[in-house]
């Protein structure tokens, strides 16, 4: 599954279910890889199921927040993230999701205290700071979003979205230099 073998990794994990059918672990990893595949009805069944043998798995509840957010359930996600969180309140990918969601709501008070806390555990995480210069520059402060977009570049050099908002910002802030420099 790791090495990108989704068939012979599907195989093995449907193995394991028929021979241990009360193990977690083997319908978690058949929801991961459906997520993977973006078959959410499959991968939120075998979540479920995962989550009937072990309620208090993390990854699980953040997995079917990560479909809810997708699918425009902001609510739903926002509550499975928190579940997440309640069961392993040093999540940091669970506090990062929780966090956009958050920042695509508009409630920047809650995003900023998620990322901030997501950042505190992870600072050369290039989606972390991604999301914060989001978020400042969702809010118009582009000293601090550049500054957070340039690092997760810094930390990421090919990365597309970061790059890509980085050169709106210069463009925002008629820096059409820096603008140029990053489309390079």
């Amino acid at each position: 599954f790791q090495h990108g073998y989704l068939e012979q990794a599907a195989e093995s994990f449907q193995q394991v279910v028929a021979a241990k059918p009360d193990d977690p672990e083997a319908y978690y990893n058949l929801g991961t890889l459906s997520l993977r595949r973006n078959d959410f009805p499959e991968a939120r069944h075998y979540l479920e199921l995962t989550l009937k043998l072990r309620p208090n798995y993390p990854e699980a509840w953040n997995n079917l927040g990560m479909m809810a957010a997708q699918e425009g359930r902001a609510d739903e996600a926002v509550k499975n993230f928190q579940q997440s969180l309640l069961l392993r309140p040093g999540y940091a990918t669970a506090l990062l999701n929780l966090g956009n969601v958050y920042r695509h709501q508009g409630s920047f008070a809650k995003a900023q205290e998620c990322l901030s806390h997501a950042l505190e555990m992870q600072p050369d995480d290039p989606e972390v700071n991604y999301s914060l210069g989001m978020l400042y520059a969702q809010q118009n402060q582009l000293q601090p979003a550049s500054d957070y977009l340039r690092k997760a570049v810094d930390l990421r050099p090919n990365y597309p979205e970061a790059l890509n908002n980085l050169g709106v910002l210069f463009v925002r802030g008629k820096d059409y230099a820096k603008a140029e420099e990053i489309g390079r």
